[in-house]
């Protein structure tokens, strides 16, 4: 099992619902708070859940309507300005009006553009952007050439209406890394039983920045058992996050 097991038990002690741990995708840590979310994909495949230490936070159900997506494309069309190459800029997960796009496997050209539009809706300077990036990723950044050289975005949070911009990376996967505090470090040494962290143990792993809070977290993601769960169930399918 990727996660311990006994170390999940630990942590869902201070939580107030059971959770499924056979069906449990992500944790994530914040760096600052030590706060712990789970994330646990249900029976079915058709929603996720989301715990923090005080409730199910949200309930969210499968994308399956290709109407309402084209809906939400003319959405983000008409909040960037332009019409991104949707097949580029994937529309990954949609929360009411927050979207999370994957644009690790968009263009140069696409990618500059993309998150150049965003900088600007959000007011985010060049220079604090390629910073978080340098963070998230261990690696110098000093442009969009780098930052889509080094693959230092996977996906984008991208509120329409109100919220803040966030961005996710998986370092480890591609190369690059990031630098754990302490207890970061025994978080992640206890949750995955890797001592001292090796790199095969954070292949996985994704570092995320919120611009406007500064909140900063690490998740970790059982591909496996996500994938085992997919191949399970037959289902080749995007999510749309939908609060219940």
């Amino acid at each position: 099992m990727y996660h311990n097991r006994e170390y999940l038990t630990e942590l869902s002690e201070k939580f107030n619902e059971k959770i499924d741990f056979d069906r449990l995708i992500n944790v994530t840590f914040n760096v600052d708070t030590e706060d712990v979310k789970f994330y646990t994909f249900s029976e079915g495949l058709d929603y996720f859940n989301k715990y923090s230490k005080d409730e199910k936070i949200n309930q969210y159900t499968s994308y399956k309507n290709k109407k309402l997506l084209q809906d939400y494309e003319r959405k983000v069309t008409d909040f960037l300005g332009y019409k991104p190459d949707f097949s580029e800029i994937l529309v990954d997960v949609i929360m009411g009006d927050v979207i999370y796009f994957t644009t690790s496997m968009a263009s140069r050209k696409e990618f500059e553009k993309f998150y150049k539009t965003l900088l600007k809706k959000f007011n985010i300077e060049e220079k604090e952007f390629f910073e978080v990036l340098s963070r998230l990723n261990n690696k110098e950044i000093i442009d969009f050439e780098t930052a889509f050289k080094y693959k230092t975005i996977w996906i984008a949070k991208v509120p329409l209406e109100k919220g803040y911009f966030k961005v996710y990376a998986e370092p480890f996967k591609y190369g690059n890394s990031f630098s754990f505090n302490e207890k970061t470090a025994k978080f992640l040494e206890k949750l995955l039983s890797c001592s001292p962290l090796e790199k095969e143990c954070l292949n996985s792993c994704i570092t995320i920045y919120e611009f406007g809070t500064g909140r900063t977290q690490v998740s970790t993601q059982d591909e496996a058992l996500k994938s085992k769960l997919f191949r399970a169930s037959r289902l080749n399918r995007k999510f749309k996050f939908e609060k219940k």
